[in-house]
């Protein structure tokens, strides 16, 4: 069975076992962590994709019980989305970088010394702080 099958039974179930509650809870809330796992890695896997290393990760033939949990890990852990206002200071120069950004939706610029640049959609910003302990080296404003 595919995924949405398996979440839309798990929901079902789920939610008819537990008493309603005065505040809607968030459905998805109801799923266990396995599925959670599994639907965050389909919602982001195309963005995950844009960095080569995952991109094989994500496109090998015969992937393991271990990468695909790594790989669903990375995504449940490492992936998140980020409103910001017009000129928002996402991250500034010197501070730690805890976490990397894709251009998704609107505008993002990205100053580095006197080089100001716009962020194109699919790009990674930060993403070195996947693999290492990394400080930014430029200010990132929506």
């Amino acid at each position: 069975t595919n995924l949405s099958q398996r979440i839309t039974r798990f929901l079902q179930y789920t939610y008819h076992q537990r008493e309603a509650n005065s505040h809607d809870p968030y459905i998805l809330d109801y799923l266990s962590k396995s599925l959670q796992a599994e639907l965050q890695l389909a919602r982001y896997s195309d963005c995950l994709a844009h960095l080569p290393f995952l991109d094989r990760l994500l496109t090998s033939d015969g992937r393991r019980v271990q990468e695909n949990h790594i790989m669903q890990t990375l995504a449940q852990r490492a992936v998140a989305i980020l409103d910001s206002a017009e000129d928002d200071l996402v991250f500034c120069h010197g501070c730690r970088a805890d976490a990397t950004y894709f251009a998704l939706h609107g505008a993002l610029r990205y100053l580095k010394g006197d080089d100001p640049s716009r962020v194109r959609f699919g790009q990674w910003i930060s993403e070195m702080c996947l693999w290492t302990e990394w400080f930014h080296v430029g200010d990132l404003i929506s």
